[in-house]
C-alpha cells in the first residue's frame, strides 16, 4: 500500500509536467484568456480528490509531507484559476 502511495503521487506529478495553459489575448482588449482550462480542471479534480484519500490512508506515514506538500499545490492552482 506504501508502496501504491508513492507510485500514485509521482504519476500524478508527471501527468502536470504534460499539461499546457496558454494565456492568449483577447482581440485587441488588453485582457487574456487561458486556453485549455477545461483538461487542467478535469486533472486538478481527479488529483484532488486522490490526494484526500491518501491523506486518510492508514499507509500514508512516509509520505505524510509530501502528501500534505502536493494538496497544498493542487489548492494553489485551484485558487488561480478561480480567480482568472
Amino acid at each position: 500500500k506504501e508502496y501504491q502511495i508513492e507510485v500514485a503521487l509521482n504519476k500524478m506529478v508527471g501527468e502536470w509536467e504534460d499539461l499546457i495553459l496558454e494565456i492568449i489575448p483577447y482581440r485587441e482588449t488588453g485582457t487574456y484568456l487561458m486556453k485549455g482550462v477545461d483538461e487542467i480542471n478535469a486533472v486538478l479534480d481527479e488529483h484532488v480528490t486522490m490526494t484526500q484519500a491518501m491523506q486518510f490512508s492508514s499507509f500514508k506515514g512516509p509520505f505524510e509531507e509530501r502528501i500534505d506538500e502536493w494538496n497544498g499545490t493542487l489548492y494553489m492552482v485551484s485558487e488561480v484559476l478561480e480567480a482568472w
